[in-house]
Parts: structure tokens; sequence; C-alpha cells
């Protein structure tokens, strides 16, 4: 049988565990099979010279001394590995050989602490590893480490508390287990900052914008590397170039790279200029034999690099040819006179020509993804719209356009909101305004009318009011301002009725069902037409009898045709609608001497066909529908149409106008005491198509 070679041991007889990696090519029968019988030894620890067991350097496997041996110098007997005699023979006045002993002397531990390189070790552990050798315990299951990064171990006897020596200027090694000085580098990205004399210094990362210009250091390169040493980096590390900033791009080596979230500026690719900018090379030689660049500011009718660029090379300003140009993201051609004007037809155009076409950020509701000579802006999805200009895409396109909204809705049990859906009569959605608040409806909830609420105070000092909800006169209503009330109370500076001839009325009495002005609307007035109501709460007094309220009343057809007042032909009421908004404000409690502005028309009217029934009794032309202010004038167009709304909202007496012959009667009301008059909108007053 052959003895293990050096650095093995035989797994048959060591009391170490077996997770060491086999690297013997001893082979011996074992069960009728040739196998290997030796293993390597673990890592930090060497075998014995007999082949049978591994050890720490620092005790090799140390054994129990033997209590006796021969005198006689035939009869010596070679003690333990790791033994040496504490007593000398006395008589023949000579030390006896190392590792013998004679007779009635005694044997000690070898106490010579010898590590090997590249191996942290302590004093604890030294101790540990020889107090188990000594007992006879293997050193097998002892962690043996090796020096970390930034040190290094040349082996030998441990003299301190610690094997593991600090590299010099703080510098570091390339991997653990460094065994020479020599292995103490400075890596990539580092410089040895030094002092005046240059005695000391510690690594520091190269700086990385220094009056306009960018460094880096590639390499690996030992920690004695004078041109890696500076007083500030800025010649110790490399310079990108006059104008060439730097940035982090690399990751730090100083710990093996295993962090990857920690970069440095390590190789000429940290360099870069920023877009519109060229580079351009010098001419001059860098100590490291690298080509010195510099930035170019790109002259006119040049241009440079698109984006930021990283890397050291030629990258000359080029001339501007038409082809090279192109619209940015975000952005869209626009031509205002155009049917389009965010999507005009260029295919017909010359590259130049459309090089021509003025360029502006698409709007809200559009995006532009750019990148040829005539883009455009492209439409969000129907119902859709975006946060702000300039968007560059149609992911962009997630909020609901003005005038639109999203429910809630269930799948299975979970809500989730639903699509864009256009808000419906009596709702609003001004679209996004910044502002997610709750009551702006953050681009994407159709808000709710202001509900309004109308007071009454009788001749007795008696007070009755009269809450109704808003509606708007179209579905996708956008602003605030289109909500009115649905039923809507004849303001105090008109007068208490818009009807001097009570007979054009149909009275109802103002018995059970009909005792309030609400229960007398909510019984006579058709949902789907115009209902005019004077509740008079004293009817008949002014006849000389006992006062009883009385419930008059009128339905007129809801005119859907937003051109009628062009026609010869049509008779049409036209009722002005105050803003919800200003009813509602109207309502609240004011401090006492508070002076307000009159409320504002909406600029929406409630168009309605009078009877056919009063045009046979003459009273179109009468003060009987209506107080008539100022003359008859044109109302055959848009524009006289306008007009006459304007000259109506421009008046606080003006409760609406009449259209007949093509000719506007401005409407004033009447004063009479307990009285009181409502105009009542359709249920769905979009028909009016305003």
């Amino acid at each position: 049988m052959a003895k293990c070679p050096e650095l093995t041991f035989n797994i048959n007889v060591s009391r170490l565990s077996l997770d060491m990696q086999q690297h013997c090519t001893e082979l011996r029968p074992v069960s009728g099979k040739m196998q290997n019988v030796c293993e390597r030894c673990t890592a930090g620890y060497i075998a014995t010279e007999d082949g049978l067991n591994c050890g720490l350097p620092t005790a090799l496997a140390m054994a129990a001394c033997a209590s006796a041996y021969a005198a006689s110098p035939a009869q010596r007997r070679t003690l333990p590995l790791g033994m040496r005699t504490t007593w000398y023979n006395w008589h023949h006045r000579t030390t006896m050989p190392a590792g013998y002993a004679s007779t009635g002397f005694k044997c000690a531990l070898l106490w010579y602490a010898v590590v090997m390189a590249g191996v942290q070790l302590s004093q604890d552990d030294l101790d540990a590893a020889q107090t188990l050798a000594a007992s006879g315990d293997g050193l097998g299951d002892m962690a043996v480490n090796l020096c970390p990064y930034g040190t290094y171990f040349p082996g030998g006897v441990l003299t301190g508390n610690s094997t593991c020596v600090p590299c010099p200027f703080n510098t570091t090694t390339q991997a653990v287990g460094a065994t020479s000085e020599s292995d103490c580098q400075i890596p990539p990205g580092y410089y040895v900052k030094t002092s005046d004399s240059g005695a000391t210094g510690v690594m520091e990362a190269c700086p990385n914008n220094v009056t306009g210009q960018g460094y880096y250091r590639s390499g690996w390169t030992i920690h004695s590397d004078s041109k890696a040493q500076g007083p500030d980096g800025t010649t110790a590390c490399t310079p990108c170039g006059a104008g060439i900033l730097s940035a982090l791009t690399d990751v730090d080596e100083s710990l093996g790279g295993n962090d990857t979230t920690k970069l440095v500026a390590g190789s000429s690719y940290s360099c870069y200029i920023e877009g519109g900018w060229g580079m351009a090379p010098t001419g001059v030689i860098l100590p490291d034999n690298t080509l010195q660049f510099s930035a170019v500011q790109c002259a006119n009718n040049t241009y440079g690099v698109a984006n930021t660029t990283y890397g050291l090379q030629s990258t000359p300003c080029k001339q501007i040819a038409i082809t090279d140009c192109y619209v940015s993201t975000g952005y869209g051609i626009f031509v205002g006179n155009d049917t389009n004007a965010w999507a005009p037809a260029t295919s017909g155009m010359s590259p130049t020509e459309k090089a021509e076409l003025p360029v502006l950020p698409c709007p809200v509701g559009y995006y532009g993804t750019g990148g040829q000579l005539d883009s455009k802006c492209d439409t969000c999805g129907p119902g859709t719209s975006t946060a702000g200009e300039g968007s560059i895409s149609s992911s962009a396109c997630n909020k609901c356009a003005a005038g639109w909204g999203r429910s809630i809705i269930m799948t299975g049990s979970r809500p989730r909101p639903s699509n864009c859906s256009i808000c419906l009569a009596g709702t609003y959605q001004p679209g996004y305004l910044g502002n997610d608040g709750t009551g702006f409806g953050a681009g994407s909830t159709c808000i709710t009318c202001a509900t309004t609420r109308s007071v009454y105070i009788s001749s007795q000092g008696n007070e009755t009011e009269y809450v109704s909800e808003g509606t708007t006169y179209r579905n996708g209503a956008i602003r605030r301002e289109e909500c009115v009330p649905k039923t809507a109370q004849l303001g105090i500076d008109i007068g208490t009725k818009m009807f001097e001839n009570a007979t054009l009325l149909t009275a109802d009495s103002a018995g059970p069902g009909n005792e309030d002005p609400e229960s007398c609307m909510d019984t006579n007035c058709n949902s789907g037409q115009c209902c005019f109501v004077q509740f008079d709460y004293a009817y008949t007094k002014e006849q000389g009898l006992p006062g009883t309220k009385a419930c008059l009343f009128v339905n007129m057809p809801a005119n859907t045709n937003s051109t009628a007042h062009e026609k010869s032909t049509s008779n049409l009421l036209y009722y002005k609608m105050l803003p919800s908004d200003a009813i509602a404000a109207a309502s609240l409690p004011k401090p006492a001497g508070t002076v307000e502005a009159k409320a504002m028309s909406s600029g929406l009217y409630a168009r309605c066909d009078l009877p056919v029934s009063w045009a046979a009794s003459g009273v179109y032309d009468t003060d009987q529908i209506g107080n008539r202010i100022g003359s008859a004038f044109a109302a055959g167009s848009a524009a006289d149409l306008a007009e006459c709304k304007r000259m109506c909202d421009m008046s606080s007496i003006c409760w609406g106008f009449t259209v007949q012959n093509r000719l506007c009667q401005l409407r004033g009301g009447f004063d009479e005491l307990d009285a009181r008059s409502f105009f009542r909108n359709p249920d769905n007053p979009t028909g009016f198509n305003w």
C-alpha cells in the first residue's frame, strides 16, 4: 500500500468531515474494485507526515505524547508530529535531536504558529486548534477563512492578533485570500488621493465632473502606481476631454463587483455628450496611450447626436438635410386654417413644404408619437383624454374627456370603474384640470348639478320654500354653468306673475293634491312639455271675494328645432334660465350690509311653442303673455337670435322673449301680492339642442 501524497489523507482512518473534494490518483482494491483512497485536505489545512490525518498548519494534527522512551540511541522513538522535547541530555551536554526523547524525559506540544499564505486566523482560532490537537481530536470541523478584500497574508508564524494585513492607502484586492502586498491594487474608477508629500493617502472614487469635464480610470493597477496617485484625481484619473461630461456607469469592482447598485466611472464609456453636440479628436495622445477628444457645439445648419451618447469616439456634427428633420414625440404639425387643424392633409406636399409647417405641443385629448417630418397629433379614443399637453402615446389617454365620466360597476363581488361614457342630463364633467380632489371630477366622474332652493314670503310673513334638482340642456355637459334648475321660480326682480291674463291659463282648485305649488306642478305638468304655473295664495281677492288658493297652469310643446326662429310661421316662447350655482349661492345667508351682484343668465333658454289657441284670441302682440319690454326687432337669423338673447340676458326684468313672424319681443313680469310663478322643464330637456 502506497503512502498518500502530500496534502491528501486516507478517508478510512481520518476522523475529519468527509465533505472534501477528491484529488488523488492513488488506487487500491476495495471489495474487489479499484477505488480512490486519498482525499485532498480542505482549504487552509495540510496533511501530516504519516499521510493519515489533515490538520491546521498551526498545529499539524498533534497527538498525545508517549509516556516513556528508550534511553539508548538505538531505541530512540520519533515523537508524534508536532511535539518537541522540553529536556535535553545533561550527561552528554547535548540537546536531544528534535522530536526525540530518552527514558524519563517528558515531551510537550510544539507551539510554533505556522499559518498558510492568504489564510485568516486569529490568536483565539490558534488556541482552539491546539486544544483540539492536544486532546487527540481531529480539526476537520474547524472553519478556515481566507483574508477578506483589502487584506493579505504572505504565510508564516502568527505574530499578532490576526494574520491578515490591511492594504496600503485603503486599497483593495481583486479576490479574497491575497498573499502579497503586490496583490493590493486600485480598482477601475478609483485613484489614491495623496498628501502634498505623498507619504500618506487614501483611495477615493474619481471625480465626476470638474469645471465642465468628466473623469474616469479604467483597469486595475498596483497600489504604488504613481500614475494613479494625485492630490485631487484630475491628474490621477483620465480626463474625458473638454466639454465631455462623465457619469457613473460601471459596476464598482472594489469588493468583487457583488454590489451591482454601486457604480463608478470605470471606463471611457462613462464619458458622454448631450443631444445636439458632437465629439472630435484633438490630436493629443494621453499618458495611457489613448486619443484625447473634446466636445463640439454644433454650428448653425448642422446637428449633433440626437440623445445623450456615451463613449469616446469621433462623432462629427453633420450638415442638416430636410430628410434628417422630424417631429419630436409629444408634438405635431398644426395648420390653423385647415378644416382639421391638427391633422391637415400633407400627402401632396414636398419635403420642404412639410418642413415649413408649424409644430406645436399636442393639446389635451391628443398624443404625438413623432418620428416623421409631418407627424401629426392623434386623438384619444371616444370619450377619453389626457392629463395635459404634450402626451407621447395612447397610454396617456387615461382620463375621461370633458362631458364624459366613469361609473362603478360590479364584476362578481368586486367593484371596478367602467369605461368612459357620456354624462347624462343633470350631470357634467369639466375634464381633468390638474386637480384630483372631490368635486372636480378628477377627469373621470360625472358631477351632479347642484339643487336650488326657491323661497317665498307671503304678505302675512309666512315663509315657504321649494327645492329643485338641477338639469342640463344636453348630455355631455362640461361646465357647471350649464346646470339650470329643473323647476325655476320667477325672480323677484321680474315680478310674481308671467301672464297678466289669468284666463289664458287653466285653473285647478287648490284642494287636496293641489294645496301648494309643488303638488300643483306634480299634478298638472306634462312630463314632456314646457309647463308654466302661477300659484295664487289669495285668488279672486282682487274681485272683492274672500281669498282662496288657486293652481293656474299651461303646458306648451317643447320645440326641438334650433332654427325654428327662422320660419315665419313659428310662434315661439323662450324662457331664460338662471344657472343653478347662482341660485344656490343666493340662497345662502349673507352678513348684514353685504352688497351682491344680480344673478346673471346662464345663456340657456327653454324653447316652447305658444299655444295655437292663443293666436285665435289675438294675444300674441299684447302684454297678456308677458309685459313687453321695448320694441320688437329682427330674429330671422342665428345672429339676430343671439342678439335677442344677449338683450334679455342683460336685463334683470326680462324673463324671456317671444318670436313671431321672425320678430323678437322681450317679455317681463307683473307684480301681484301673494302670487308665485314657476317654469318646469320637460323631464328630458336635452331635445332643446343648445
